[in-house]
């Protein structure tokens, strides 16, 4: 996603677009099939694109857990330069990344307590 940002930005901001159409009521104007056809690739946009769709650049920062999984996360921000966070367990490579938090990786809990307090810091020194 990162290293194909360009064609990532387009699809966002064709996603806005639909939505903006959507919600002042011109895809009602179009015929029915247009407009079927449109609301399906809006649907299927805001499947893949809801986590970033209010990203406008490629982000300084991403918080990686459970690296086995992300290594292709992980692969895209060493190839751009941006600054990676992963939460690391027992069985992870702490070598590949910038900064490590030791924790386990699979515990809702313990995730949950690191990025809310990741995203107060954050939140505290904007």
């Amino acid at each position: 996603m990162l290293t194909n940002w360009v064609t990532i930005k387009k699809c966002i901001d064709y996603l806005q677009f639909l939505t903006k159409q959507e919600i002042e009521g011109s895809l009602i104007r179009i015929n029915k099939k247009e407009s079927i056809a449109l609301k399906k690739r809006k649907a299927r946009l805001e499947k893949y694109l809801i986590g970033i769709k209010n990203m406008s650049e490629i982000p300084d920062i991403v918080i990686v857990v459970g690296q086995h999984k992300e290594i292709n996360a992980i692969k895209e921000c060493l190839k751009l330069g941006v600054c990676i966070i992963t939460i690391l367990d027992t069985n992870c490579d702490p070598t590949i990344t910038d900064f490590l938090v030791p924790a386990n990786d699979d515990s809702i809990p313990s995730v949950s307590l690191i990025i809310n307090s990741f995203s107060d810091a954050l939140i505290l020194n904007k």
